[in-house]
């Protein structure tokens, strides 16, 4: 690393330590310390890497790094039973919310129908014969029957996800 310390000399250091986070902390130090860094980098392997000396701000970054390390490691000791319980259950309730989706999905495309049924059967009673009487008929008729391919649609997505749940359950584990 190079650095300017407080009486505007440029210092070159080189020191040779085994973990990153012990790299860093001791980079963040040297900035507290009112050391400006100039350059910083980590040779490993005989490769080079440079790192931002602008991030060294003086800032405590190893007691952070081993929280979040005993973080991830009490994750990790847990039992596998736990974990694949947790992802279960969240495997279940995304399922579960995509057929509530479909089957919202297919009640508004039937609330559609029944209204379109309505309006067509209005019109076959209070319009008489006439170009305008026979293209409505025939536009509610299209609407009607598009509407109708929809709810098939939604069912045969709403199937799918069924037989989806029903494998899920089937291959979980008692909790």
């Amino acid at each position: 690393m190079k650095s300017i310390d407080n009486q505007k000399q440029i210092r070159t250091f080189e020191c040779q330590l085994y973990q990153l986070e012990t790299v860093l902390d001791t980079l963040n130090l040297i900035a507290a310390a009112g050391n400006l860094l100039l350059e910083t980098y980590i040779v490993e392997d005989g490769h080079r890497t440079n790192l931002s000396h602008q991030a060294f701000d003086g800032q405590d970054l190893l007691r952070p790094i081993r929280a979040l390390q005993t973080q991830w490691e009490a994750l990790l000791s847990q039992p596998r039973v736990v974990i694949l319980a947790t992802i279960d259950r969240f495997l279940l309730e995304m399922v579960l919310q995509r057929i509530d989706q479909y089957e919202v999905v297919m009640a508004s495309y039937d609330c559609t129908i029944t209204k379109l049924e309505n309006l067509l059967l209005k019109t076959q009673q209070r319009l008489s014969a006439s170009a305008q009487r026979v293209h409505l008929l025939s536009h509610y008729q299209t609407i009607l029957t598009r509407q109708r391919r929809y709810v098939d649609q939604a069912q045969v997505g709403r199937d799918e996800w069924l037989e989806k749940l029903t494998r899920l359950k089937q291959a979980r584990q008692p909790i």
